[in-house]
């Protein structure tokens, strides 16, 4: 092969990775822009745990505008975890817990649960306030944990 051919491949390579890498970077950042949502569409927040180490149950305040969002359901994404939620005077309590004698769960970056609302009002995603704090945990042996740190939320509209 000559070498202005082997030049020319190298050339249409090098700007096939960069359409590719900037095709991807351009879905990033659409992923997580301003998605407009309507009133009556569904928003699913994903909760992730940064680390965890044998966790046998989990509780966190969930903090969300009411006059913008209606809770609709919990959803447990750990297997074999039971979830719960409690609407307390300024938040929503939200918890989830094994049943029996078992080893928890540990490993990274895992989502644990999952919150569904339906949206109230026209507003672009990333707009509607939602957070959680005070985040603890339990792990098999009962030890009661307060205040851990790491867990992220992020938001997503359902078709």
């Amino acid at each position: 092969m000559t070498s202005t051919l082997r030049a020319k491949r190298v050339l249409l390579i090098g700007i096939a990775v960069i359409v590719i890498v900037g095709a991807i970077l351009a879905w990033a950042l659409l992923s997580d822009s301003d998605h407009p949502v309507s009133a009556g569409q569904s928003i699913v927040v994903t909760v992730t745990a940064a680390s965890l180490e044998d966790m046998y149950g989990y509780q966190f305040n969930l903090n969300f505008d009411h006059d913008q969002l209606e809770l609709t359901r919990t959803v447990a994404r750990v297997p074999d975890m039971m979830i719960f939620s409690r609407t307390l005077s300024d938040h929503e309590l939200v918890g989830s817990t094994m049943v029996g004698e078992r080893d928890g769960i540990s490993g990274r970056n895992i989502a644990v649960s999952e919150i569904i609302f339906v949206a109230l009002q026209d507003l672009n995603l990333s707009e509607f306030d939602v957070s959680i704090t005070s985040v603890n945990i339990v792990r098999s042996d009962m030890e009661y944990i307060e205040d851990i740190e790491g867990w992220t939320l992020s938001k997503s509209v359902q078709p």
